[in-house]
């Protein structure tokens, strides 16, 4: 058994292959980092599309009433960011939307988000609300379940349901939940002998069925990975209910695991630019 301690990584995506195949490798706890086109395919054949929920798109359309159904579509799908700035309509989206959708994107000119950030002229304009941004997380599955409830299902987590921790890690890895620091030494006793409990069950239960079967042996503390893609504004609002509690008292560990989030996001390429909306 081993603790380790939550952490938050900002995760640039530099092409959209390589971006899915390491979002998608989080699901499997996969370590490898070769042959990503060839997994892009076989996620495409095989119809797991939604990990292509995290590849940024960006458009732009310009206020042309020869495309209006098409403008339309896209500025009412709940997969579209959408804002009107200087007679142009800037839009972000995700990967999946658009190979589900071809025909809404033919006719508009596709983008990069470093030339969509020109248009911003290195002040705050309504496009930054738009940008997307894509963040690991290591926490507790706990903590994973109440994040999960505010996102916008730009998800791929780590699965307990095919990985096999024993395999994996040779045993069961616990993420130190925030409230074991302050724990009497008696206390910090317990907790450690019920998580090493867990893994002995946990194992034991291996040997007569599959990792499906002993996942319902794992504690609440286990260490999984999440992989998060929102918009701007979309951070935005999860930051608000889980790092400064605007609608009531998050619970710590989703307040620190929110926290490492943003301070993963500021240190990241665009962290100037995010800091000089004066937001976080």
């Amino acid at each position: 058994m081993e603790i380790i301690e939550p952490k938050a990584e900002y995760w640039e995506q530099q092409n959209s292959t390589d971006h899915v195949a390491r979002c998608a490798r989080v699901c499997y706890a996969s370590d490898k980092t070769s042959d990503n086109a060839a997994l892009e395919n076989r996620l495409l054949k095989s119809g797991h599309t939604s990990v292509f929920r995290h590849v940024s798109r960006y458009f732009i359309i310009y206020n042309n009433t020869k495309y209006r159904r098409e403008m339309f579509r896209i500025r009412h799908s709940a997969y579209c960011a959408c804002v009107r700035y200087n007679n142009r309509f800037y839009v972000s989206t995700n990967s999946q939307f658009v190979i589900d959708h071809p025909s809404y994107f033919e006719h508009f000119r596709e983008v990069s988000i470093d030339e969509l950030i020109t248009f911003i002229h290195y002040r705050y304009s309504p496009i930054i609300n738009i940008l997307r941004f894509t963040v690991c997380l290591t926490t507790q599955i706990s903590t994973s379940r109440e994040l999960n409830r505010t996102s916008p299902n730009n998800i791929c987590e780590q699965s307990t349901r095919y990985v096999n921790f024993e395999r994996k890690n040779s045993g069961i890895t616990i993420c130190r939940p925030l409230f074991t620091k302050s724990l009497s030494p008696l206390y910090k006793f317990l907790f450690k002998t019920y998580c090493k409990v867990s893994e002995i069950a946990y194992k034991r239960f291996l040997k007569i069925g599959k990792p499906e079967t002993a996942r319902e042996l794992l504690p609440l503390c286990t260490a999984t990975r999440v992989v998060y893609t929102y918009t701007y504004e979309e951070w935005l609002h999860i930051f608000s209910l889980r790092l400064y509690g605007t609608t009531g008292t998050p619970h710590p560990n989703a307040r620190q695991a929110a926290e490492y989030m943003m301070n993963a996001m500021m240190n990241g390429k665009y962290g100037p630019l995010l800091s000089r909306t004066q937001k976080f």
